[in-house]
């Protein structure tokens, strides 16, 4: 028979009661394995049936006068040399909040608040990528844009912009 010190009597009680029934119980509640895909899509879409529509966003409604064209601007602070963070900036001074984007920090998915609008006008900040993703997205996911075709105006904050100086060559 094995001598067990005082010390080591509670590294035992635990040890026993880890491989006891109820440890192992415990643990499998603690540790779940993970489930089939069926069970997980069964899952979300319980999870999408207890969704209230009063958890959903509020629709947001804009009072703009006839004639009046809304711009958005849609910056990526991190663009080229970091410029992206001083013209926000300069844009919050002139501009609404809410119609000012930083694509890192809110997403393009912030675009789909005024497909509603008429005559809406984008300026993109940002280099050759942040330009084409904002582009491509609105092509893609904003069908009501597509068809109208927003005029789309370039900053160039990127380190080569080479989207913005082959257009200018254009012109």
């Amino acid at each position: 028979m094995t001598k067990v010190l005082p010390k080591n009597v509670s590294r035992l009680k635990r040890f026993q009661k880890f491989f006891s029934k109820e440890g192992l119980r415990s643990l499998k509640k603690r540790f779940k394995t993970s489930k089939s895909p069926k069970e997980d899509e069964k899952e979300k879409e319980k999870d999408k049936e207890k969704e209230s529509p009063e958890s959903k966003e509020p629709e947001i409604k804009f009072n703009i006068a006839e004639g009046k064209c809304p711009l958005i601007v849609l910056i990526n602070v991190r663009s080229g040399a970091q410029l992206g963070a001083n013209f926000i900036k300069q844009f919050y001074h002139f501009l609404n909040p809410i119609q000012i984007i930083d694509i890192i920090e809110e997403g393009l998915e912030k675009l789909k608040i005024f497909t509603q609008l008429p005559n809406i006008k984008i300026v993109v900040g940002g280099g050759d990528g942040s330009i084409g993703s904002v582009v491509s997205y609105i092509k893609k996911e904003i069908p009501e844009w597509a068809e109208k075709h927003p005029p789309v105006a370039i900053l160039p904050l990127g380190t080569g912009n080479d989207l913005s100086i082959h257009i200018r060559a254009l012109i």
